[in-house]
Parts: structure tokens; C-alpha cells; sequence
């Protein structure tokens, strides 16, 4: 196991209580490609506030600040429409958050030799593409590498003339 986290869901917010990183796995973005995932989830879910646990140690709070979170306000559990049962705090932690805007997405067109061979949504925000879209960019990409290699191929005959 790289990563792993805890996600509950509130009415109207994300919780992830629990979060670790693997030692040897720390400082290669695997944290951010997991917290990515779960905004995604959040998105789905019409959650809107990313919520989590975290301890009170400098660098994991650097960590965490880094990924968009913040320090909550006192009232936060008020402003959630939430009860102090409802999230997880540990001791020597405290609660931060996060909003989670909604996907900005935007056409991909990709064009080979002028000619158009994909079109999909990207969310400008995190780059995902639209869940259906992804079999379609898997071939497209399969596609452009091949070009592109075969492309390469002509140009290193050339080379050697």
C-alpha cells in the first residue's frame, strides 16, 4: 500500500479522517493524486467541503496547506449543518477544510496532420477527462504513438541517407 485514506460522507461534506502515505512514498505526489480522486468522488456527490483530520506537526501541515486546506473556523461545524459526533478529531489534531469547486470543463481537441482525431471534456482544474471520454483518449493516445513513432522511424532513414 502507496496511500490510503478514510472517506465519510455528511450531508453536504466530504470527511477523511485518516490519511497516510507510505515512508519510502512521501514527497512524490501520491498524496495529491489521492486527495485528487477523492474531490472527484466529492464532486459526484454534490459535496462541496473536503474536511480532515490532521495533527498537529509542522510538516504535515505543510503538506495539507499545499493541497488548497485550510485551518476551519471555530463555527465550522455549524456553518457544515454538523454535529461534534459527526466528524472525527483526534487528540493533538485539529480540523481543517476545503472547498471543492465544481469541474470547469473544457473541450480537447486533438489534431493530428490537421486532421481531428479526438474530442473529449478536460476539467481545466485537475486535467481529468469525463468518464466517458477516457476509453476514447486511451486510443486516441495509443494512436498518436504510434504516429509519432512511426514518424520518428522515417525521420531516422532519413538520417542515414
Amino acid at each position: 500500500v502507496v496511500t490510503a485514506a478514510a472517506i465519510r460522507v455528511g450531508p453536504g461534506f466530504l470527511e477523511c479522517p485518516f490519511f497516510a502515505t507510505a515512508p519510502e512514498w512521501r514527497g512524490r505526489g501520491q498524496a495529491r493524486y489521492l486527495i485528487e480522486s477523492i474531490e472527484c468522488i466529492g464532486r459526484e456527490l454534490k459535496c462541496h467541503t473536503f474536511t480532515l483530520c490532521a495533527a498537529e506537526n509542522p510538516a504535515v501541515r505543510r503538506v495539507w496547506r499545499r493541497l488548497g486546506f485550510k485551518a476551519a473556523p471555530v463555527n465550522a461545524l455549524t456553518m457544515l449543518h454538523a454535529f461534534p459526533m459527526d466528524i472525527v478529531m483526534l487528540r493533538n489534531s485539529s480540523l481543517l477544510w476545503k472547498f471543492v469547486p465544481e469541474p470547469e470543463w473544457r473541450t480537447l481537441v486533438m489534431k493530428w496532420n490537421g486532421v481531428v482525431r479526438m474530442r473529449c471534456e478536460v476539467d481545466a482544474r485537475s486535467a481529468r477527462l469525463k468518464s466517458r471520454d477516457v476509453l476514447q483518449a486511451k486510443a486516441a493516445a495509443k494512436y498518436a504513438m504510434a504516429a509519432v513513432r512511426k514518424e520518428q522511424l522515417r525521420d531516422r532513414g532519413r538520417d542515414i541517407e
